[in-house]
C-alpha cells in the first residue's frame, strides 16, 4: 500500500462545499479521493463531476486543484496545519477563472462565473470622493477678524 493510500483511508473527513452560493457541510466516511467525489455529487445530485473543479483555498490564499489522492491529502495537511477542523472545498465548472481566496479568511470565495468583477482603484477611489466627509468648524474666535493682541499672528502659517 503507498503513502497516499494509507493517509487518504484513515477515518472520515467533514467537509464543508460551496457551489456557487450553495454552501454545504457534509461527513464523509472516508477521506478517499473517490468517496469525496461521489459525496459532492450526492449532495448536489450531480451525476459526474464532468467539466467541475474541485478546489480549496491554502495558506497563501491561492486555489489549488484536487484531482488525485495525493491532492486531496495535501489539502488534509493544509487543513490540519491551520488547525481547521472541516476540509473547505469549493466545486466550479473547469471554465471558471481561478482568484485569490479573501485574505481575511481561510475560507475560499465562491469563483463560479456569477462572481462579481473585482473594483478598479479609480472606482474605488470615486466611491471614496462620493461620501461626504463631515464639515469641521474652525474656532469662531480664530477667524473672527484682527486679533485684539499687537503683532503677528500666532496661529498663521
Amino acid at each position: 500500500m503507498s503513502g497516499s493510500e494509507k493517509s487518504g483511508s484513515s477515518g472520515g473527513l467533514r467537509l464543508k462545499l460551496t457551489y456557487g452560493d450553495d454552501v454545504r457541510r457534509v461527513a464523509v466516511a472516508s477521506s478517499l479521493y473517490s468517496a469525496v467525489q461521489k459525496s459532492i455529487c450526492d449532495v448536489y445530485a450531480l451525476n459526474s463531476l464532468h467539466n467541475l473543479v474541485i478546489m480549496y483555498a491554502d495558506e497563501d490564499g491561492d486555489f489549488v486543484r484536487i484531482t488525485s489522492q495525493p491532492e486531496l491529502d495535501e489539502a488534509i495537511v493544509v487543513m490540519k496545519s491551520s488547525k481547521a477542523a472541516v476540509l473547505k472545498l469549493v466545486v466550479a465548472p473547469s471554465s471558471a477563472p481561478l482568484k485569490r481566496a479573501h485574505p481575511d479568511t481561510s475560507s475560499p470565495a465562491p469563483v463560479a462565473a456569477q462572481s462579481k468583477p473585482e473594483e478598479t482603484s479609480q472606482q474605488k477611489g470615486e466611491a471614496a470622493a462620493s461620501v461626504q466627509q463631515p464639515k469641521v468648524e474652525q474656532s469662531a474666535t480664530r477667524n473672527a477678524g484682527p486679533s485684539p493682541f499687537q503683532g503677528p499672528d500666532p496661529f498663521a502659517n
